[in-house]
């Protein structure tokens, strides 16, 4: 899996003389106490269960995977092999604080790279209707559409640099692809929802007031970038269209 955190990447038998417990995949290998209680052993499926996760999300030998491990590190020396359950707990709840905590970050960077390219394929299509101005020209002010379009995008990007922080999907486990489609899409849909919410509105099949403004260019700019900063904005007013049927 690609990441974008630290690169520097440590040879094996150096880290391993730094982190306790290392084994040669990278991953921590510990045995139990003879007498391991319940608590002691439900704590050893816990670290191991850590540790893998930050081998898989993180990438192995970077140094956020290593501050992880080495939480973990400390979980198996004070919880399970000095008996302190409690303090092993509490240093396994740091751990997985710390990997959401990156993981949260290598999303949110896959986001905005995933919300970059939407706003390249926004920009292809209003070439595209500049290309074809000629032939759209009876149907919609070409120009005006583009300009819509761009208010759309302009709506999607700030929905997401003021929401990006606040999203607690972000913090789980996923894939690199699939976050950057989720963004990507996010100002193309934008765009198609704003021209076809501005047909709707310019062919008068729905009304809608904004304070007291007419239906003037203005009007459709304000449309435009509600329906890139909120998509409810524009699934209400083709709903009403579907409702009515």
């Amino acid at each position: 899996m690609p990441h974008y955190f630290s690169r520097k990447r440590n040879d094996i038998d150096t880290l391993k003389t730094r982190i306790n417990y290392l084994g040669d995949h990278c991953l921590l290998t510990f045995n139990l106490p003879g007498n391991a209680s319940q608590s002691q052993i439900d704590l050893a499926y816990e670290i191991g269960d850590l540790d893998k996760r930050a081998h898989r999300q993180l990438g192995a030998r970077t140094a956020e995977w290593e501050a992880v491990v080495m939480l973990l590190v400390n979980a198996i020396s004070i919880g399970i092999q000095g008996n302190a359950e409690d303090k092993g707990r509490n240093l396994c709840s740091q751990a997985r604080d710390l990997l959401e905590h990156y993981v949260a970050v290598f999303n949110r960077v896959n986001y905005l790279i995933g919300m970059s390219i939407g706003v390249l394929i926004s920009i292809l299509v209003m070439v595209i209707l500049f290309q074809f101005e000629e032939f759209l020209a009876p149907y919609f002010s070409v120009k005006l559409v583009v300009m819509i379009c761009l208010f759309a995008g302009m709506g999607s990007i700030a929905s997401v640099v003021t929401r990006v922080l606040k999203m607690e999907t972000l913090k789980q486990e996923m894939a690199a692809t699939g976050v950057m489609i989720s963004a990507a899409g996010k100002p193309v849909v934008a765009m198609f929802f704003a021209i076809v919410v501005y047909l709707i509105l310019e062919q008068g099949i729905v009304t809608i007031d904004i304070g007291s403004s007419e239906n003037s260019d203005k009007f459709y700019l304000v449309v435009g970038f509600l329906c890139g900063f909120s998509e409810r904005f524009a699934q209400d007013i083709i709903e009403r269209i579907s409702g009515s049927q």
